[in-house]
């Protein structure tokens, strides 16, 4: 398909317009023999119009990337292909009407023969018109070499992605697999399984239902990943940086696993995940969960089969993420027209001001505890229905 045009910048008070960049073309190419690529094949789509000072135009939108599609015996050559999108209009004035920028485009090699191409690929993400807050979307290489049961799927960009690039297909499985600057976001509910090679630089959001993962596994850059499982049959290293993973449960072949400076890990389940070795954790490091509401979802729950070094300065908080306000076993009471009592877990809580409200329950066992803790009551202004 073709890259799509960006959306126009207006005047504030006439219907004068800024114009969003054009989108890039498509090219559809099948070669029966050798292609030698040495040269640039480029699809990119166009910079969207910028404000004018003095005035209320906003900046308009960048266009998309466009296509490239090669099928060819055999390809060769070092040249290079891109689909970048358009860079968004800034707004001259410096307000805050600025252009997005345009999604990268789609390139897609599909060799029968022999693939030699040492080339390069760009589908970066066009900026937007004031920060990377405002670009598109990094877009996709798609590669299928000869005798390739699968392929390699490649997400590069050397703008910061600002936008999503969603993955559609389940169950997927990808040989190869690189993510820079890049938002990819696979199918709710999808199986990913990637056999070979999996690299991810920059910064980047991740997120999956289900993966399983042969080949080793090493965050570096500033990385957001979000999953339900995860099956690691590999070392899994997170790289001195700053991660944020959000995790129903993991599994771990026998290793170590160390957790940096700069990295959060919040579960949000309450299944168990097992570290087959031992579990550090340098300062600076976080482990939590997500916080629950009215019924218990979410602990914090890990089996360290070896050592577990919780060094200075590094935190393991799971503060305000037990029930919600007048919710568990031992909620708080609320008060109609006075203060709320105090929830109870360990012992009763303490009952409310004049109106003598009795605190919440205790419940739980003291020697094996498992139980969130329990919300407090509301306290209620007398003669409204606002409460604290």
């Amino acid at each position: 398909e073709l890259g799509s045009g960006g959306g126009n910048g207006k005047y504030a008070y006439s219907y004068a317009f800024r114009y969003g960049g054009a989108g890039g073309g498509a090219l559809i190419l099948n070669v029966g023999g050798t292609l030698t690529l040495n040269g640039l094949i480029t699809a990119n789509g166009n910079n969207g119009d910028s404000g004018i000072s003095h005035t209320s135009y906003g900046g308009a939108g960048g266009g998309a990337g466009g296509s490239i599609n090669l099928t060819a015996g055999t390809l060769t050559g070092s040249g290079s292909l891109t689909s970048n999108g358009g860079s968004g209009g800034s707004d001259t004035d410096g307000g805050a009407d600025p252009g997005g920028g345009g999604a990268g485009g789609r390139v897609a090699l599909k060799v029968s023969t022999n693939n030699t191409f040492t080339g390069g690929y760009d589908v970066s993400a066009g900026t937007g018109g004031v920060s990377t807050a405002y670009s598109g979307a990094t877009g996709t290489v798609y590669q299928k070499n000869p005798g390739q049961a699968d392929f390699n799927l490649y997400l590069y960009s050397t703008v910061i992605a600002g936008a999503e690039t969603p993955i559609t297909g389940t169950p997927i499985t990808i040989d190869t697999f690189t993510v820079t600057n890049a938002k990819p976001v696979f199918d709710s509910g999808s199986t990913l399984t990637v056999d070979n090679l999996f690299t991810i630089t920059g910064t980047n959001s991740l997120m999956f239902t289900n993966g399983t993962f042969y080949p080793q596994v090493s965050l570096t850059g500033t990385n957001t990943v979000n999953f339900s499982t995860a099956n690691f049959n590999n070392t899994f290293s997170l790289i001195d940086g700053t991660n944020t993973l959000t995790y129903g449960y993991f599994t771990l072949p026998a290793q170590n696993l160390v957790i940096p400076t700069g990295t959060t890990l919040i579960q949000n389940s309450s299944s168990t995940s097992i570290i087959n070795g031992n579990l550090t954790l340098h300062p600076g490091a976080k482990l939590t969960h997500t916080a629950n509401y009215t019924t218990k979802q979410y602990t914090l729950n890990l089996n360290v089969t070896g050592n577990f070094e919780l060094q200075s300065g590094s935190t393991i908080s799971v503060d305000g993420r037990g029930y919600a306000n007048t919710s568990g076993t031992g909620e708080g009471g609320d008060s109609d027209y006075d203060g709320g009592s105090g929830a109870g877990h360990g012992g009763k809580g303490g009952a409310a001001g004049a109106a003598n409200i009795s605190g919440g329950t205790n419940y739980d066992s003291y020697s094996d505890p498992t139980e969130l803790g329990s919300g407090g009551g509301n306290g209620k202004y007398a003669y409204s229905y606002a409460f604290r």
